[in-house]
């Protein structure tokens, strides 16, 4: 049987943000317009859950227990 796959859908999902934030960060330094902070917040809250993700599949967290 093989083992659960730790930390896939953290890592697609921080990729996915985070590559929808470099677009919508691309477009509009393009643009020329400016944006706020908290357009960074997608930022933090991708680059969080990948650096989860890649920890979670490292078993950096410890052992797992298993049944």
């Amino acid at each position: 049987m093989r083992p659960p796959r730790t930390g896939r859908v953290l890592i697609t999902m921080g990729l996915v943000i985070l590559i929808g934030f470099f677009a919508f960060a691309i477009v509009m330094g393009a643009l020329g317009a400016s944006y706020t902070l908290y357009a960074l917040l997608p930022l933090v809250i991708g680059l969080t859950l990948l650096i989860t993700g890649l920890l979670r599949r490292n078993n950096a967290f410890g052992p797992r227990d298993e049944l």
